[in-house]
């Protein structure tokens, strides 16, 4: 409007100039029956800040290992819909599926995760190019995946539920082979589309990452999950 109103009236259109400036007249009033007590809106830039730390946070996660910072829980009815129903028999599962869809940053590392192994996929479409990042994509996942079992982010949970340290760990093994096989196949798809593999050579990459994806599953989560509840 600032800019449109200033351009109409330096060129001598009068009525559009007018126009703008109504318009512009009106948004402030808009803007000030919004917010009437303040003229910043502190809450939002601190929910912004929160957020930028948040991503921060999850990036050098990636590479450190740093405290948690508070990440603001977001709703996402239409995934928890989405939650398997084996998962609401047992409370560290359940826990986890919700903690990793509604507040974790893991959720949002899996989506970029996919996001650049589809670039790199697109820009190398090669076999074994598809394999490397396949492979690679699933243990920077799973090494970020334990944190979902710190209980520091259940204290008021885990003295209602005084399950053990492996049950407690248990959940993970779930949540972390039904992630990778997923994972696994959307990367092998996509290497599909754009011709970096054939269709037995997808085949094998399912395969072999099913198979990689229930070792770390069986083997790495439950031993990390598990010592990193005792060590707290």
């Amino acid at each position: 409007f600032n800019g449109g109103a200033a351009y109409a009236f330096l060129h001598q259109q009068g009525i559009w100039a007018s126009v703008l400036l109504i318009g512009l007249l009106l948004s402030a009033i808009a803007v000030y029956r919004k917010a009437p007590a303040c003229p910043y809106p502190w809450r939002l830039m601190q929910k912004s800040e929160a957020n930028t730390l948040a991503r921060y946070h999850s990036l050098a996660g990636l590479f450190v290992d740093m405290p948690r910072l508070k990440t603001p829980v977001k709703k996402r009815a239409w995934l928890i819909r989405f939650l398997p129903r084996w998962s609401r028999q047992q409370a560290s599962s359940y826990l986890y599926w919700r903690t990793f869809i509604r507040k974790s940053e893991l959720f949002s590392i899996q989506i970029r995760l996919l996001i650049w192994a589809m670039i790199l996929i697109g820009i190398f479409p090669n076999r074994w190019v598809s394999a490397g990042v396949c492979v690679a994509c699933a243990w920077m996942f799973i090494k970020q995946l334990p944190q979902l079992a710190d209980p520091k982010q259940y204290p008021g949970i885990r003295r209602l539920y005084p399950l053990s340290a492996a049950q407690w760990a248990k959940g993970l093994t779930f949540i972390g082979w039904i992630n990778l096989g997923i994972q696994t196949v959307w990367i092998a798809l996509f290497a599909r589309i754009v011709d970096a593999l054939s269709t037995l050579e997808c085949l094998w990459l399912v395969i072999t990452g099913a198979l990689i994806s229930t070792a770390l599953s069986l083997l790495y989560l439950p031993r990390r999950g598990e010592h990193l509840i005792n060590s707290r």
